[in-house]
């Protein structure tokens, strides 16, 4: 992949994080936002979150052992999957759309577009690109999960990305 290409797709990423987070950063008392969803709905919602944690335990371990296809069929069911569109009703969809905040809905819409970016670098085996892309996704979960479910995630309430960034480099 040429300079010019990298530089765009970095502006790219910049400005789809940067919208995201800046959102997630304005969301008001988000800890509680799935306990507004009906039980058949939040049921469905954890359902998927484990589906995609398992999906990416997937991504990982193939793209440790160079496995470029399974990364790029991980990585498009999980662009796909958004909120298990096959399961839920549309009743439930108008039930997400008006319960959940903003900022959630936009994190999860970027997630699922960083997850279409490692398609991408997959298809290219831009082993780079995979991991950049793979990072900003699990970049994106650990946001989330702070700003939207950190009683479900007690050792994330709290912690920075400077404090996480340290830890993991």
């Amino acid at each position: 992949m040429d300079w010019k290409r990298s530089s765009v797709m970095a502006v790219a990423l910049i400005a789809i994080l940067g919208s995201a987070n800046s959102l997630l950063a304005q969301a008001p008392d988000a800890t509680l936002a799935t306990e507004a969803l009906s039980p058949p709905t939040r049921a469905l919602l954890v359902q998927e979150m484990q589906a995609l944690a398992e999906a990416m335990g997937r991504v990982h371990r193939a793209m440790v052992m160079g496995e470029h296809r399974t990364v790029a069929t991980e990585a498009k069911g999980i662009h796909e999957s958004f909120v298990l569109a096959q399961e839920l009703s549309e009743t439930q969809r108008q039930e997400i759309q008006t319960a959940l905040p903003p900022a959630f809905l936009s994190a999860d819409q970027a997630f699922h577009e960083l997850s279409a970016k490692l398609v991408d670098a997959a298809i290219q085996e831009d082993v780079r690109l995979e991991r950049l892309w793979f990072d900003e996704m699990t970049r994106a979960c650990l946001g989330c999960h702070q700003t939207f479910a950190a009683k479900r995630f007690l050792g994330l309430a709290g912690a920075s990305d400077r404090k996480q960034g340290a830890e993991s480099g």
